[in-house]
């Protein structure tokens, strides 16, 4: 390891020995091996952070689509606002987490989720799938329909309680009647006869 020579104890790193600084070179190199375009900046102080630092910023750096991680790209592809060509990259990732997290993304393309809604892993083309159905459909739609069906499922259901208690009740209501006659029957009276006057 090299030592700063302008120091008097010898005890302080060059740059070229710092950690922080090997680990953001690193980091670069590994991004453009992904295939970060050359255009794109890289931040020293992000590429020289921990994969959990990076992941928490990873909405809004586009150099986050070409992190060697995991984690940081899915959460680039579930929450970033995204280039055709970031969504091209991560539709073709080679981590399911990636690709699912991406399907899982409100704001890609028509095209991006047509081409996951055909991955081979069942859970990514199961959330394109289910986001092409609903489109860019509102919550709040989405909530006031489930509302609706849910008041209309429990007035069906209150109904069919309400006939099912009414059957009951005139069956109750029979049977009461007919009570005071097997009564009379069973200690040997007659039923009380009502004549009509002539």
């Amino acid at each position: 390891m090299c030592r700063g020579e302008d120091t008097h104890d010898h005890q302080i790193r060059c740059r070229c020995c710092d950690p922080a600084h090997r680990r953001q070179q690193r980091h670069s190199r590994q991004m453009l091996d992904r295939g970060l375009p050359e255009d794109v900046a890289i931040d020293e102080v992000w590429a020289s952070g921990t994969i959990s630092h990076r992941e928490a910023s990873a909405r809004s750096r586009p150099e986050a689509t070409y992190d060697p991680a995991p984690a940081v790209r899915a959460e680039r592809a579930r929450h970033g606002h995204l280039s055709t060509d970031e969504q091209n990259s991560l539709a073709a990732d080679l981590s399911p987490k990636v690709r699912l997290a991406l399907a899982q993304n409100p704001r890609i393309t028509h095209w991006a989720r047509e081409a996951l809604a055909g991955d081979e892993n069942p859970r990514v083309r199961g959330a394109a799938r289910a986001r092409q159905r609903f489109g860019h459909v509102p919550k709040a739609a989405i909530r006031a329909s489930a509302i609706k069906r849910g008041l209309n499922l429990l007035e069906v259901g209150s109904d069919a309680i309400l006939d099912g208690s009414e059957a009951m009740a005139e069956r109750v209501e029979a049977g009461l009647a007919a009570v005071p006659d097997v009564l009379d029957e069973a200690v040997g009276l007659e039923p009380l006869r009502t004549t009509a006057r002539s």
